[in-house]
């Protein structure tokens, strides 16, 4: 989907709160593996050019933690620095965005 790096696998290790939660990360694997979603974990790669993006976790708002997958990492090399800015773009919508489109749809 628009990635044209290299077609070499490349494993990046897991940040340091990932290692230090290690519980965080085996339950959203457990809970991605079970949905379907993911397979793994898996003992070797099993294609000859995977990205395996590093993990990390990061405190919620409202307390907790939650896992992310860094996807603007290895600096230089990462999946993102491989993707074209001008033919992939992502914006958030605003709250009041929301609004907007609820109200268009809503009946009456």
């Amino acid at each position: 989907l628009g990635y044209t790096g290299p077609d070499v696998t490349q494993i990046t290790p897991n940040a340091r709160t990932a290692r230090e939660h290690p519980e965080v990360v085996r339950d959203y694997v457990a809970k991605e593996v079970a949905a379907k979603h993911t397979v793994g974990p898996l003992n070797h790669p099993p294609f000859s050019n995977v990205i395996c993006s590093p993990k990390g976790v990061r405190p919620k708002k409202l307390g907790g933690v939650r896992l992310i997958m860094d996807l603007p990492r290895p600096f230089r090399k990462s999946v993102n620095d491989y993707i074209s800015k001008t033919d992939y773009t992502l914006n958030f919508c605003s709250v009041d965005d929301a609004i907007d489109i609820c109200l268009k749809l809503a009946k009456g």
